[in-house]
C-alpha cells in the first residue's frame, strides 16, 4: 500500500467522516510552510488527493473501513520521481500528521511501520524535541594554535624533565623511551606465574627465571612451563608417569 516511502495512517472512529477537501488544504498549508521556498503555487494532482511543493509532495488516500479499519493514510512523494527519504521528507510528515490529526478525529496513528502505533496524545511529544546542537566550524587560525597546543602537552608527557638532555645532530629528532602499559602488566603476570611455579616445582621455576633473566620475561613462555609442569605432576600423581620431584 504505501512501498517504502515515507507515511503515517491515520486510524479513524467507525462513524467518522472526514472531510477530503479540508484535509488537502490543511496538507497545502504544511507544504508551503516546509517545501516553498521558491514561493511558486502548489501543484494540484486531478486524479488524486495530492500536493506537490519544490521538491516533496503530499498524497491522502481514504479508506472508509469496508476492508479493515477507517484511515487516511498520508505519504510523502518526491518531485523527482523515487522515493523521498532523508530528515526533510521525515519533518514534512511529522508537521503534516500533527496538523491533520486533530481535524479527522484521529484515534491512533500508525507511524513509518505498521508495528510502531501512537496515540494523538504523545504525537507532540516526539515532535516538540530541541534539535540537536551543530558545533560552529573553528577558525583556521585558532585550529593551528589547538594543533601546536596538543603536540607541545604531548612532548611535555613524554619527555621526563628530571631526565638530563640528550645531546644530539642538529635537526634529527630526539627519540624518547616510553614504556609501554600492557606489556609491563604481561610481564609482571608472567612473574606471578613463575612464583606460581615455584610451589610446585623449584628446579623448573629456576630454569624459567634464568630464561627470563637472560632473554627477557614472556608470558607465553611461562604459561607453557607452567602447562606443562602441571601436567607432569598429574601424571605422576596418576602412577602414568615416574618423576623424582
Amino acid at each position: 500500500m504505501t512501498g517504502k516511502a515515507p507515511y503515517a495512517a491515520l486510524y479513524l472512529p467507525d462513524t467518522a467522516r472526514p472531510d477530503l477537501v479540508q484535509l488537502l488544504k490543511m496538507a497545502g498549508k504544511t507544504l508551503l510552510a516546509h517545501d516553498n521556498s521558491s514561493g511558486r503555487p502548489l501543484l494540484v494532482s486531478r486524479r488524486r488527493l495530492a500536493l506537490m511543493g519544490d521538491r516533496m509532495g503530499l498524497c491522502l488516500t481514504h479508506f472508509d473501513g469496508t476492508r479493515g479499519t477507517p484511515r487516511i493514510v498520508l505519504r510523502v512523494l518526491c518531485r523527482e520521481g523515487g522515493l523521498a527519504s532523508g530528515p526533510k521528507a521525515i519533518a514534512l510528515l511529522l508537521e503534516a500528521v500533527r496538523r491533520l490529526s486533530p481535524l479527522c478525529a484521529a484515534t491512533e496513528i500508525e507511524w513509518l511501520s505498521p508495528r510502531t502505533r501512537l496515540s494523538p496524545e504523545t504525537l507532540p511529544d516526539q515532535l516538540t524535541r530541541p534539535p540537536r546542537k551543530r558545533l560552529a566550524p573553528i577558525d583556521p587560525a585558532a585550529e593551528k594554535l589547538l594543533a601546536e597546543g596538543i603536540r607541545d602537552a604531548m612532548a611535555e608527557t613524554l619527555t621526563d624533565p628530571a631526565e638530563p638532555t640528550i645531546p644530539r645532530a642538529s635537526g634529527l629528532p630526539m627519540v624518547v623511551a616510553v614504556s609501554d602499559p600492557a606489556q609491563t602488566r604481561l610481564s609482571l603476570a608472567a612473574w606471578a606465574m613463575t612464583g606460581l611455579l615455584a610451589m610446585i616445582n623449584l628446579p623448573v621455576a629456576l630454569v624459567l627465571a634464568a630464561v627470563a633473566l637472560t632473554r627477557g620475561m614472556d608470558i607465553r613462555l611461562a604459561t607453557q612451563f607452567l602447562s606443562f609442569t602441571v601436567l607432569g605432576v598429574f601424571l605422576d600423581n596418576a602412577g602414568l608417569l615416574n618423576l623424582t620431584l
